[in-house]
């Protein structure tokens, strides 16, 4: 029986690594990484969750940077500091985390988001529902720069979709 039970722990470990971001980047299972949209643009889908998520989705945009992709993420309203508009993802903590506290600028470096819809007629949109934060549509990564007092900065510019070429 304990034998059984080892085994079936070692296995639900297997199964639990092959869901972890940088696992599957390794095994060559992350199809945000090789998928392009039906426009022939790189896409990223993910819940973004925890350190790993927030390194992957950043690695992702700074591989794009003035580029055109297309992004349908969500990130639980934990894991982010921000709103519609702006959100910070945490992608490594400096400094210990306590026991209930958060990443943070105080603890914690990362990429800090600008979102800019205004102009994509509703193609791209950003929003908070049910404790997810939610971006969705095609956007042009207008430029990353940084870091500046440990935070990248990035623009996303929402597009219309009929305004992409092919």
């Amino acid at each position: 029986m304990d034998m059984f039970i080892g085994i079936l722990i070692g296995a639900l470990g297997v199964l639990a690594a092959i869901y972890h971001p940088e696992i599957r980047r390794k095994l060559g299972l992350d199809p945000s990484k090789s998928s392009l949209t039906t426009l022939n643009r790189p896409k990223y889908q993910a819940v973004v969750s925890g350190f790993y998520g927030a390194r992957d989705f950043s690695n992702f945009i700074a591989a794009n940077d003035d580029g055109l992709v297309y992004l349908d993420i969500q990130i639980d309203e934990d894991e982010f500091q921000g709103g519609e508009s702006e959100f910070t993802l945490f992608e490594e903590a400096y400094e210990t985390i306590g026991s209930g506290e958060k990443p943070s600028v105080f603890n914690s470096t990362g990429t800090s988001y600008q979102i800019n819809i205004a102009d994509s007629a509703g193609d791209a949109v950003s929003y908070i529902h049910r404790g997810f934060y939610h971006l969705r549509g095609y956007f042009a990564v207008v430029g990353c720069s940084g870091p500046n007092q440990g935070l990248m900065s990035c623009l996303l510019r929402g597009v219309k979709i009929d305004s992409i070429g092919r």
